[in-house]
């Protein structure tokens, strides 16, 4: 059964809840592997109200599947949009239809964006109009139609879009200021060895109407309203700000930042970035900020907001991203700092 959605949640009640959700997802029943791909999703999901994610991985490594059941498991509306070039605008928002009786009245009939987890599988293969019309909805969290106004979308309201890494051919490239509304860009890899035996010997996974709700959906804004009180010291929100800015070479970043990034990351990544080390570290039972915390989070941050010199691009992009990161965190922490787990790098 889930918690009860009338008393609003307490700190340890809150993190009771996370710690059921995170233990019934890293059941290989469910998913498996995928850790720090769980773990990111958490801190997304509870780390702000505009809070969308980006996946890139290739097919068949289970996104699908691991968003619908975390949407069962927190009691809320899944839906799934496959992106081809000819989806419309209205296709994903709604469009208005005469009304079946009285042909002078317009009614609107919602698309599937109206639902709390709303995956988006290949963004890159819509139409930057289609494209535009979902950003905006993710910005305003509200559609808005001509003639019946507008209709505020369910709260919470988050887009988890995935994007596949190989196939190129006939897809559009995500101008920056759209990969910038992303709060997180995830990389979904392949299971390990041990994992694939896992997979492979498993009879059968739970069906996903088998998925039993922990937690109501509403549950995420009082977590999300709880994550803002977690603390983080003035010098270390210094440091993360300073993490930021040192990618963009006219605020004085490492030599080899300025020669390796084009373009740095604009003052959202901060933002993004405060908000959630916030969250892991609520995540992580923990009600103030460490600055493991900053190293830890700032590549999924920064993957898509950092626009490498035109000589790299063919690079690993990967790579890059380490390789300036380690320049920027031994600028801002010093060199014989405590490394931190990666996390999906």
């Amino acid at each position: 059964m889930p918690a009860s959605s009338d008393a609003t949640l307490s700190f340890e009640g809150a993190r009771a809840l996370l710690r059921e959700v995170r233990g019934q997802l890293h059941r290989d029943q469910i998913v498996v592997g995928m850790n720090d791909v769980i773990d990111l999703t958490l801190v997304g999901l509870i780390a702000s109200h505009n809070s969308h994610i980006q996946f890139e991985g290739n097919p068949g490594l289970a996104k699908t599947r691991f968003i619908e059941a975390l949407a069962r498991l927190v009691n809320g509306k899944f839906s799934r949009v496959q992106m081809t070039p000819d989806i419309l605008p209205r296709d994903l928002t709604g469009q208005e239809l005469r009304h079946p009786l009285q042909h002078d009245e317009l009614v609107f009939k919602k698309g599937p964006i109206f639902a709390n987890f709303v995956l988006v599988d290949e963004i890159n293969r819509a139409s930057p109009k289609t494209v535009s019309a979902l950003l905006e909805a993710m910005s305003d969290q509200k559609v808005s139609t001509d003639f019946s106004g507008e209709f505020s979308l369910p709260s919470p309201f988050i887009v988890f879009a995935t994007q596949n890494p190989i196939e190129q051919e006939g897809t559009y490239p995500l101008p920056e200021a759209q990969k910038d509304r992303f709060l997180l860009k995830i990389l979904v890899d392949y299971p390990t060895e041990n994992e694939e035996l896992a997979i492979a010997s498993i009879d059968s996974l739970i069906a996903e109407h088998e998925i039993r709700p922990i937690m109501e959906v509403k549950h995420i804004t009082d977590m999300r309203n709880l994550v803002k009180k977690v603390h983080i010291e003035e010098d270390l929100k210094k440091q993360l700000v300073r993490v930021v800015r040192l990618s963009r070479s006219q605020d004085g970043g490492p030599t080899l930042v300025a020669d390796i990034i084009h373009l740095g990351a604009s003052p959202r990544a901060s933002q993004a970035l405060y908000n959630a080390v916030k969250a892991f570290a609520f995540l992580n039972d923990r009600d103030y900020v460490l600055p493991s915390d900053i190293m830890q989070i700032a590549p999924s941050i920064l993957r898509h907001r950092l626009i490498f010199a035109e000589r790299y691009i063919m690079d690993d992009q990967e790579k890059l991203l380490s390789r300036v990161l380690e320049e920027i965190f031994n600028e801002v922490f010093g060199e014989g700092r405590e490394r931190p787990r990666e996390l999906d790098a």
